[in-house]
């Protein structure tokens, strides 16, 4: 018997933008690439992506192609979404954006990141109320909760008392893949350094760029060498709370901000690069570090649990509160061609763990795991998270 699956995305051009956007969006082509791939071989599922009716552009036209969309009038606080899950005959929501509602339906909750108990004073007022409003209900309630790594899982287990049994980290892929091998010329700026650092990163306060910049400007001072620094990202931060909003990238001579770029040029800038850095103070996924190694660019991250499970012996780490660390850290790998080329070679072997076939099969497990099918060998294979080298 066919399961319907509800994925329920209502996303706006900001939020399509962010990673929550980019996750969404990856995932919804990689579930179409399984059913594609694996025929008859898999248990049949329909999937139904629910969107906003003012604010759907953001649906690739792949994915158009390939499930069906339904654009609907998506009401406050859930009311009316009742009718709305019976007219589509949905068995079970997955909740693609950070939100939960009660229904007679199977579900699955994905709170992405806990930055609300971390950081809760770097977010808006109704961010915080919002997250407080949804989260705990959403991992009490839900049939199946769903994170991006095993970090995630255990702060939720802890501050909400979840049920271990219920939440299931899942192997996410790289937001971006290498598409097109020949790259494009980056013609956001007139000209790149011929070597440089990259740091993709929306301006939100958590990621850390002032820190960042500061380290890059004591390399120079303490050993007379000039790192250059290229940032990327969303530069529009309304979730952010006025108090801790950072207006722009630190002005520096080595650093060159090129704001939100396309895929395309994002590529590029990998290839480029001699290598990332990404020293931010909280994670929920980590993709930037899994979209490096899909460029052979090796990782410097910060020492925190996400990205040390997603890292593995495949990055160098820091302390992303420690501007001198940071600095000597940075300039290490920088000037060692060595420890960069056996990242390199650990990065291949690692990315491996973190595919979106490997995403889309996790869920197609899940997704029949919540509505209560029986499930077999290959489906509790899917199920198991990647463990460390």
């Amino acid at each position: 018997m066919t399961v319907r699956v509800g994925l329920f995305a209502p996303l706006n051009d900001v939020a399509a933008a962010t990673g929550t956007g980019q996750y969404t969006k990856n995932l919804l082509s990689a579930l179409a690439d399984l059913q594609t791939e694996e025929g008859d071989s898999l248990p049949e599922l329909e999937y139904v992506v629910m969107t906003s009716d003012t604010a759907a552009d953001w649906v690739p036209p792949t994915i158009r192609d390939r499930m069906t969309i339904e654009e609907c009038r998506l009401a406050s606080r859930g009311v009316g979404f009742e009718s709305t899950f019976d007219d589509l005959g949905i068995d079970v929501v997955h909740f693609l954006v950070p939100v939960f509602f009660r229904t007679e339906r199977a579900t699955v909750f994905n709170p992405y990141d806990m930055r609300h108990l971390r950081y809760p004073e770097h977010l808006t007022a109704q961010e915080l109320d919002r997250r407080r409003r949804f989260y705990p209900t959403g991992c009490e309630q839900a049939t199946i909760v769903d994170t991006l790594s095993m970090a995630v899982k255990d702060q939720l287990v802890e501050a909400y008392d979840a049920d271990p049994g219920t939440v299931y980290p899942v192997p996410m892929g790289p937001a971006l893949s290498p598409g097109d091998r020949e790259a494009k010329t980056v013609d956001a700026t007139d000209s790149l350094p011929d070597s440089f650092a990259l740091f993709p990163a929306n301006l939100w306060p958590h990621k850390n760029h002032e820190r960042l910049v500061d380290a890059i400007q004591r390399i120079e001072d303490r050993h007379g060498e000039r790192v250059h620094l290229v940032c990327t990202g969303m530069r529009d931060t309304p979730e952010v709370s006025v108090e801790y909003r950072v207006e722009a990238v630190p002005e520096a001579p080595q650093v060159l901000d090129l704001g939100f770029v396309d895929a395309a040029d994002l590529r590029a800038l990998y290839r480029g690069s001699r290598m990332l850095v990404y020293p931010t103070l909280h994670e929920g996924g980590g993709l930037p570090v899994l979209e490096a190694w899909q460029f052979d660019t090796p990782v410097v991250c910060s020492d925190i649990p996400v990205l040390r499970e997603k890292g593995g012996d495949a990055a160098v780490y820091l302390d992303p509160t420690s501007v001198p660390e940071m600095a000597d850290t940075i300039y290490q790998l920088w000037t060692d061609a060595a420890h960069r080329e056996e990242l390199v070679e650990r990065g291949r072997d690692r990315r491996d763990l973190f595919t979106w076939r490997r995403t889309a099969r996790t869920y197609h497990a899940l997704y029949r795991k919540a509505a209560g099918r029986e499930l077999g060998a290959a489906d509790a294979e899917a199920l198991t998270y990647p463990h460390e080298p």
